[in-house]
């Protein structure tokens, strides 16, 4: 073994190869399991299994399962040409393409990070702020009032929204609308359509699949205009596309179109939902988040950002394939293998986190996480491109929803994990009731005296 820059190289085969144990239940029990209750299945395979273990569900076939800190160092910090990432990836090549950003291994993917990299950074990210704010006002405005309604789908439309306006540069409302009802009529789409190559049938230009293709079409023209509109990503695609030694493809635009706008929003979303739902859980927590903002101070704020992202993570998986042998925890895994090193199990480790299933924000004021105990956004060259961009806006919108709104969780129950197009999703849309929107704006809220920090523990579903 041997370095690479910072990346370790495995240069030769290592001995006695295999693969972990894991459970023995037929493929399609384990899909379903899979499918319905992710991080409760996982989390049971790992008390069993220990923290390597292999999982066999569709449409992927065996996966190892790393739910270790050093995993996760070894899959994100090893020589792209031993470890890749997009090649575990194609399965999502329905929605995202085969030429995005997220499938691509090599020099053809440093170049679509290195194009798509510079919108989501620095002052190109920080001048959204504001936009963030007024794009939540106006949402928050337009939700329903003294009943129960879905949190996900409307939030959905804001983080669409915030995306479009700020770094695409869109500012029609009438185009804003149909990408908001173009892009859930592709991304929405039945998985079994989207994910298992059995439905991938045109029959003569009918069915499910045929459909699915018009509607991403459609989506993909509109998408490709905006590339010569003002905002800051499509003036990035721009130089690529007219790059005179090697443009552009109309297909790889597309792609990595499709890929921002899909994941750019619904993982925000996803992470909002999530932020809202905890807060309401822990009304201590609300409440002491009030009083920080009310004093000016953010300290609290990323806290609660960060302690979301820790125990309920949007992505399951940062996924990996084997290009030749590596050892991973002590497992000499054999070329070929699918490794996956999953954040939710990493931060919900006891072995990692003291107390882990606790919502408690102030972990991350007393300490800094450790190396790779904290990795929502994946890490190494592969880590997601959107992360500035995207801790902006939780920070934004939360600040914006918890000193306007007066919220409250519908019903009793803690909302179970499921799985939707590859993210972690409250598994009945985060369900809240809108009492009345708040006076003032951003800090407005006056300082409650006596708040305490309270600790919410999340149920384990």
């Amino acid at each position: 073994m041997a370095t690479h820059g910072d990346a370790v190289r495995f240069h030769h085969p290592l001995r006695h190869g295999g693969l972990p144990p894991g459970p023995r239940l037929p493929l399609p029990v384990q899909s379903l399991l899979f499918a319905y209750r992710p991080v409760d299945f996982l989390r049971r395979c790992q008390r069993r299994y220990g923290d390597l273990f292999a999982i066999n569900i569709a449409p992927v076939g065996r996966v190892v399962y790393a739910a270790t800190p050093t995993a996760l160092r070894t899959l994100t910090t090893a020589d792209p040409e031993d470890i890749l990432g997009g090649e575990p990836k194609r399965v999502l090549e329905p929605i995202t393409g085969g030429e995005s950003v997220l499938v691509l291994d090599g020099e053809r993917h440093v170049r679509a990070r290195k194009a798509l990299t510079p919108p989501f950074q620095g002052e190109a990210t920080a001048r959204h702020a504001e936009l963030m704010t007024d794009a939540t006002e106006r949402a928050m405005r337009q939700w329903p009032r003294d009943r129960s309604f879905a949190l996900r789908p409307e939030l959905r439309r804001l983080t669409l929204e915030i995306l479009l306006s700020g770094p695409f540069g869109v500012d029609d409302p009438a185009t804003l609308s149909r990408f908001g009802e173009k892009l859930p009529s592709v991304v929405d789409t039945n998985p079994l359509v989207l994910w298992y190559p059995p439905f991938h049938r045109d029959l003569g230009g009918f069915g499910p699949w045929s459909a699915f293709k018009r509607r991403r079409e459609e989506l993909s023209d509109m998408l490709l205009k905006l590339v010569d509109g003002p905002g800051d990503v499509p003036s990035a695609l721009r130089r690529e596309r007219d790059d005179v030694a090697d443009p552009m493809s109309r297909t790889e635009l597309r792609d990595h179109l499709l890929t921002l706008i899909t994941t750019g929003h619904e993982t925000s979303a996803t992470a909002l939902s999530w932020a809202i739902l905890l807060l309401l859980r822990g009304r201590r927590v609300l409440d002491r988040l009030r009083d920080e903002l009310a004093s000016g101070d953010d300290t609290y704020l990323d806290a609660v950002v960060r302690e979301t992202l820790r125990v309920r993570p949007p992505a399951l998986d940062i996924a990996r394939q084997l290009a030749v042998d590596v050892e991973v925890d002590g497992w000499t895994l054999p070329a070929g293998t699918k490794v996956t090193a999953s954040p939710a199990l990493i931060q919900l480790s006891s072995d990692v986190w003291p107390d882990p299933d606790a919502f408690r924000p102030e972990r991350f004021i007393e300490s800094s996480a450790k190396p790779y105990a904290w990795a929502p956004f994946g890490g190494g060259h592969r880590r997601c491109l959107g992360t500035g961009f995207a801790m902006l806006e939780m920070r934004e919108v939360l600040r914006s929803v918890v000193t306007r709104a007066e919220l409250r969780a519908a019903g009793n129950e803690v909302e179970a994990i499921t799985i939707r197009n590859a993210l972690l999703v409250p598994a009945k849309g985060a369900q809240v009731v809108l009492e009345h929107l708040l006076d003032g704006r951003r800090h407005g809220v006056p300082a409650r005296a006596g708040s305490r920090l309270g600790c919410a523990r999340v149920p384990e579903r």
